[in-house]
């Protein structure tokens, strides 16, 4: 499980090396006992995904493996709380605004020589 964790993590939640602790090792069974190890892989590949979990969020916050095997964080992850959100049409609007805005002053800006 550590394997397929650091190929396809990829080394952005850091790499977990060996030999492990026991307290990590009874963490690991324990959600392979409460879930499977199929579903083990996906939320490691759901994580792999998540930008927010990556740290494209306000604090540059980023998961650990240990973060991700907590009980709630795993089935938060599990259930896709994480996944990317397609952009919703308030904040796409407000995109548009803002590239409008950038326009007019870069227009102002050569019209008056500033």
């Amino acid at each position: 499980m550590l394997e397929f964790f650091n190929t396809e993590t990829k080394g952005v939640f850091s790499a977990v090396r060996y030999p492990i602790s026991e307290k990590r090792k009874d963490s690991i069974r324990a959600r392979i006992r409460e879930h499977g190890v199929e579903a083990f892989r996906e939320m490691i590949q759901r994580a792999a995904k998540s930008n927010f979990l990556k740290g494209d969020n306000d604090r540059g916050w980023t998961a650990t493996f240990d973060w991700l095997i907590k009980p709630s964080n795993f089935q938060k992850t599990l259930e896709g709380n994480y996944d990317n959100r397609k952009r919703s049409e308030k904040d796409k609007r407000s995109d548009a605004n803002a590239e409008r805005v950038s326009w007019v002053a870069q227009q102002a800006a050569e019209a008056f020589g500033s």
